[in-house]
């Protein structure tokens, strides 16, 4: 095979590799940007500890 088709048959290759990946991870993306959107308003209460420092 001439090199430049092997080339073009990896990018080809790559392209879908990261297709698949995006596509895998586009769910978890989308449900943090709906958490950070839609807890704006959200608050905690949480008992700091005795001194104020963190443990």
């Amino acid at each position: 095979m001439p090199a430049r088709l092997v080339l073009i048959v990896r990018a080809a290759a790559t392209v879908a590799l990261e297709l698949a990946q995006l596509d895998a991870t586009m769910g978890l993306y989308e449900a943090f940007y709906r958490w950070a959107r839609d807890a704006v308003g959200e608050t905690h209460n949480w008992p700091t500890p005795a001194g104020g420092g963190r443990t």
